[in-house]
């Protein structure tokens, strides 16, 4: 199946696209202390929750990436409808292909996307060098808790890390760690389950699909391995740092 459209189909439901509640979205503003002026950047922006909320409380300059057109455009018509006091735009495409120069943000973000600049060190060596001097970062990224089955580290081999590990990368770049922002068993259940109602809901609209038998297929497998191993195998956490 192709993988824009089983995401399309499976996060139809979601309006934050991570296991976040809106209350730690907020905290995570708070953190990174966007004010008027300053340029802020949403690599994997979604259907534009985040990028939207800060618009709607700084004047600043927003631009959020997104390599899916159903999310981006989502994202597009979100920040037609809400109020903002800055400016914000979503651009559709690799975030890789976005000319990205040294300084060019005060701000920059990558919640749940670092696959879209090669990895965690790849997203925190562009991030960090896309901020200027006193510029904040944020990674939300999943981390193996101890004990950890080795069926999930080889099925997940990215994220073969621990907490201690992500911050010991944040600060080999150049980073200092300010914030920590994790997410509570509830909030990843609350994620996750609305990726299992959704495609139940799209199965009983269109059982005679072609991609039907592979979408049911694919959601059993990923429930399965989430409540099996995965649920008490990962942890989630927004991670936010500084430039000196």
């Amino acid at each position: 199946m192709n993988p824009f459209r089983y995401h399309a189909i499976v996060e139809a439901d979601h309006d934050i696209q991570n296991p976040l509640s809106p209350e730690k979205l907020q905290r995570l503003i708070g953190c990174l202390r966007p004010t008027a002026g300053e340029r802020v950047l949403d690599v994997g922006c979604g259907k534009g929750y985040l990028l939207a909320a800060i618009a709607a409380q700084a004047d600043v300059d927003a631009v959020g990436l997104d390599l899916i057109p159903a999310f981006a455009e989502a994202a597009q018509r979100r920040l037609a409808q809400t109020r903002l006091l800055g400016r914000a735009e979503v651009i559709i495409g690799p975030a890789l292909d976005y000319p990205l120069g040294l300084g060019d943000f005060q701000v920059a973000l990558c919640i749940g996307a670092t696959f879209a600049l090669g990895g965690l060190d790849g997203t925190l060596e562009r991030l960090a060098a896309s901020v200027g001097p006193a510029g904040r970062i944020a990674v939300g990224e999943p981390f193996l808790r101890p004990g950890a089955p080795a069926a999930v580290r080889e099925r997940w081999p990215e994220y073969d890390r621990g907490l201690a590990e992500i911050v010991a990368a944040i600060a080999a770049h150049g980073l200092t760690l300010t914030g920590l922002i994790a997410s509570s068993q509830d909030d990843w259940d609350h994620y996750e389950s609305q990726h299992w109602r959704a495609a139940a809901a799209w199965l009983r609209a269109y059982p005679d699909d072609p991609d039907a038998a592979g979408l049911a297929e694919r959601i059993a497998d990923t429930r399965r391995q989430y409540l099996a191993e995965e649920r008490e195998a990962f942890g989630w956490a927004v991670f936010v740092a500084e430039k000196p």
